[in-house]
């Protein structure tokens, strides 16, 4: 079960960093709203580096199994959905407004789907970061 958890922590990290590469991609495609997209993939640059230190403790790997409700197959689907969009729009193209909304729908979703199913019996230093992700996640 141990390594059950420690993939969901991979694949939040991963479904982050999928994420970040997407607004890279819309930064170099949008050099008009670059700051705005680089800002934006740092911060999940950030929650990636704080998924990753999760991983290196043993009580937070041990909540996860026990506590997170998160799932693998949807964690997963969502990464790839998200790369599949990513390589269509590099090929097809894309316009600023739709890049905002499908950005937006993706933030939206994490916030439904995965925020939301995090156990409210949460360790402190979890849910502050919980918090954050939900407060950037809402912003973006």
């Amino acid at each position: 079960m141990k390594s059950q958890t420690a993939g969901v922590l991979e694949l939040l990290k991963q479904h982050e960093l999928v994420i970040k590469q997407l607004y890279d991609f819309f930064a170099g495609y949008f050099p008009q709203k670059k700051d705005f997209w680089l800002k934006i993939a740092s911060e999940e640059q950030r929650h990636a580096d704080f998924l990753q230190t999760l991983e290196l403790n043993e009580a937070y790997v041990s909540w996860f199994t026990d506590n997170s409700y998160l799932s693998l197959v949807a964690i997963q689907s969502s990464i790839d959905f998200v790369t599949q969009e990513r390589e269509r729009m590099n090929v097809s193209g894309t316009t600023l407004l739709k890049a905002y909304a499908f950005s937006k729908n993706i933030e939206d979703a994490l916030l439904e789907k995965y925020l939301s199913k995090i156990n409210v019996n949460i360790p402190p230093e979890i849910a502050h970061m919980v918090a954050v992700l939900a407060a950037d996640t809402k912003r973006h």
